[in-house]
């Protein structure tokens, strides 16, 4: 297992293939294991770096255990379309969810100690915002709002993506992946 240090909290990373670094950062519900469908996309061309936020995963938070089926917006993170057609990986994203130290007040106040917006927007590095056009938890206004503020930031809205596109829609979140990098390698 690799850690980095950060202010004293052993934060757990993973790095896989070899090439330009691409880093995924996961949700409130998720850990570096969520992103299997992108490492296994991304490894042969790029070093795919992924990460466990304090309280999530192998990066541990002196906290109880969070239990994924309480998190409200569950119902709302994968599509009733897809947790009937896909049993199995509804199932494993719920129980992904449950390996995580993070309590609910935790995941509530996730802005807390973050970067800020001014912090984001002087990053020496691109940024890209993936909206899903069938996104239940955070509408695609919010996110070209939030690309207005970014002046390193490209907004790219999928239209048939819901909120958890990297599970659900692996293939169109991929792809904008790939279109990304792709334009970044040519700048």
């Amino acid at each position: 297992m690799t850690y980095v240090d950060n202010d004293g909290a052993g934060v757990y990373y993973e790095a896989h293939g070899s090439g330009p670094g691409v880093l995924f950062v996961h949700g409130s519900g998720g850990h570096h294991a969520a992103w299997w469908q992108q490492v296994s996309a991304l490894m042969d061309d790029y070093t795919v770096i992924t990460v466990d936020l304090r309280g999530f995963g192998n990066t541990r938070w002196s906290a109880d255990r969070a239990v994924a089926e309480k998190v409200p917006v569950l119902d709302r993170l994968l599509t009733p379309e897809f947790r009937a057609k896909r049993p199995d990986l509804a199932f494993l994203f719920r129980q992904m969810g449950t390996f995580n130290t993070a309590k609910m007040q935790d995941l509530t106040n996730l802005n807390s100690d973050g970067p800020t917006v001014s912090e984001l927007g002087g990053a020496p590095f691109p940024l890209l915002l993936l909206a899903g056009g069938k996104d239940a938890v955070l509408s695609p206004s919010t996110v070209r709002r939030a690309g207005e503020l970014l002046p390193n930031a490209r907004v790219e809205v999928v239209a048939d993506a819901p909120h958890s596109m990297y599970w659900e829609r692996p293939d169109l979140f991929n792809d904008a992946i790939r279109r990304f990098l792709k334009e970044v390698a040519a700048a």
